[in-house]
């Protein structure tokens, strides 16, 4: 999305258009024209009420709705779908405990996902930190999130200084380090 802020003292802004982000599989709008046909649905939904994701599956039942494409309306896809993000969730909730070289002890994520062997599947962390093919992938993926975080949260000037000290570390580590080698114990992390 593109918003103009006006000089002022209100600071008004207004939204020039919107667009969407390619992330992996994840993405479902395709085009700069998808998005902003659902960024209008989104704004005309805000303006009868709360834009909540049940709203919004509400609104796409409608066959005519411009918003209906993007959902899986077979019942058996959708529900194999929702097992397999289910597993995604499962996994993330997984950590282990690793003890880096001095001692210094750290709770991580147990597995990662990582590209290897020509497809993507999680792989145990000391594996991924012990090859550097993919600590250099886990290291991309941070940075990635870390200027998307950045993207998302820039906007606001009561985090400008976090911003800059984020900006800052990842020009600082624009070379890749070498991944430090860890040994852990896989020990399950209760999902809140």
């Amino acid at each position: 999305m593109k918003v103009e802020v006006k000089k002022g003292p209100t600071r008004q802004r207004k939204i020039l258009g919107y667009s969407f982000k390619l992330q992996s599989n994840a993405t479902i709008i395709r085009s700069e024209q998808d998005a902003e046909v659902v960024g209008r649905k989104l704004v005309e939904m805000r303006s009868r009420g709360a834009v909540t994701p049940q709203a919004i599956v509400e609104e796409a039942r409608r066959r005519t709705s411009p918003l209906h494409k993007y959902f899986e309306w077979d019942d058996g896809r959708a529900a194999e779908k929702w097992r397999t993000h289910q597993a995604r969730l499962l996994i993330h909730d997984v950590d282990i405990e690793i003890r880096y070289e001095g001692g210094v002890q750290r709770e991580v994520k147990a597995f990662h996902s990582v590209v290897a062997n020509g497809g993507r599947a999680y792989e145990v962390a000391t594996t991924v930190f012990s090859r550097t093919e993919l600590a250099d992938q886990i290291i991309a993926s941070a940075r990635r999130e870390l200027e998307g975080w950045i993207r998302r949260y820039g906007q606001y000037e009561s985090l400008a200084v976090m911003t800059r000290h984020v900006q800052q570390a990842l020009t600082v580590t624009a070379k890749t380090t070498p991944a430090r080698r860890a040994t852990g114990r896989v020990r399950a992390r209760a999902a809140a």
